[in-house]
């Protein structure tokens, strides 16, 4: 008798184990996980397709007496379609996930409580702004400055808006690759942010695609444009203002795929343009250097000597073409 209420005392403890660990579903459409070693949940997954009401997501505060404090990476990539609001309440400390792929979503609420999260005109940032994980469009052609006290603008975060122009400001570092992706009516991008990390694929696919011209200005403080950021956008020009000379680096891939640029001019403080910065370009025909002579192939480190980068013509075609990157001694 022992024998057996022993065994069975074993596998009640080895089903507990099992189920306390795994995700945990209810019928409202969440999927819950326990935190490690922390009394909380988060949420992994949200299917908004069964929810009673599928358009105004409401995020639970707790589950099985416990607090629901983070909406984790990828919980909202499927079955999301529907959403057309969600409200966060106040337990909810960390905002893992992106919105790219709620297409219809007009709002995002945040509990009066929460010490982590604010809106701020509709706009969701944390509660200090230096994060902005979420935009709306106010209009159907919206005019919008990134506030200064934005360090980090999330992946996704404009993407599919109607934006018309958008000015990206001196304090930011980190902008998320597909951060302004299919805002397909963009006109002007005004980039002012000094030094903004290097990105792993595009901020901008697809920008401006249905705009007559889309225009880059360089700000006078930027130094660096980095890696990927406006590679397959549809821009038409890339403007570097009087006074703007403190630029030296455009980074690999950095306007790789712009098909409808057809024309640039590289300024004299431009020593270093990446590997691919201007691969498959194939509008660009004109680049002009303002200052053509010591270019050197990183590669191979020898001097550019087939091509007269002081022709317009060349110059287009290196920058196009070239398989390695390139710098100025």
């Amino acid at each position: 008798m022992k024998k057996i209420l022993l065994g069975f005392l074993i596998v009640l403890s080895v089903f507990c184990l099992f189920s306390c660990t795994q995700e945990e579903e209810t019928p409202l459409g969440f999927t819950f996980n326990k935190i490690d070693g922390k009394e909380e949940y988060e949420i992994v997954k949200v299917n908004a397709t069964i929810m009673q009401d599928n358009k105004n997501v409401v995020i639970p505060s707790h589950y099985q007496g416990l607090p629901v404090t983070r909406i984790a990476p990828n919980s909202l990539t499927a079955y999301v379609s529907t959403i057309e609001s969600i409200t966060i309440p106040e337990t909810i400390t960390s905002i893992d996930v992106h919105f790219q792929f709620c297409d219809n979503l007009k709002s995002i609420n945040v509990d009066k409580n929460n010490q982590h999260f604010k809106t701020v005109d509709g706009n969701l940032y944390s509660m200090d702004g230096k994060t902005l994980y979420k935009y709306f469009s106010k209009e159907t052609y919206d005019t919008f400055t990134i506030p200064d006290t934005v360090v980090n603008i999330k992946t996704g975060a404009f993407e599919n808006s109607n934006l018309k122009n958008i000015t990206i400001s001196k304090n930011v570092e980190v902008i998320g690759s597909g951060a302004f992706n299919y805002c397909y009516y963009l006109e002007n991008v005004y980039f002012d942010a000094k030094c903004v990390r290097d990105l792993t694929s595009s901020a901008f696919t697809h920008a401006g695609i249905y705009a007559n011209r889309t225009a880059i200005t360089i700000g006078e403080i930027v130094t660096r444009i980095p890696t990927y950021l406006f590679a397959y956008g549809d821009f038409t020009d890339v403007v570097f203002p009087n006074g703007c000379d403190d630029c030296t680096h455009i980074g690999d891939y950095a306007f790789k795929g712009c098909n409808k640029l057809d024309s640039i001019t590289i300024i004299e403080s431009v020593k270093y343009i990446g590997e691919g910065a201007f691969r498959d370009c194939d509008g660009l025909k004109e680049v002009s250097f303002k200052n053509p002579a010591g270019w050197i192939e990183t590669l191979s480190q020898s001097s550019i000597t087939s091509y007269d980068l002081s022709k317009k013509n060349d110059a287009a075609w290196v920058l196009r073409y070239w398989g390695s990157s390139l710098y100025q001694k």
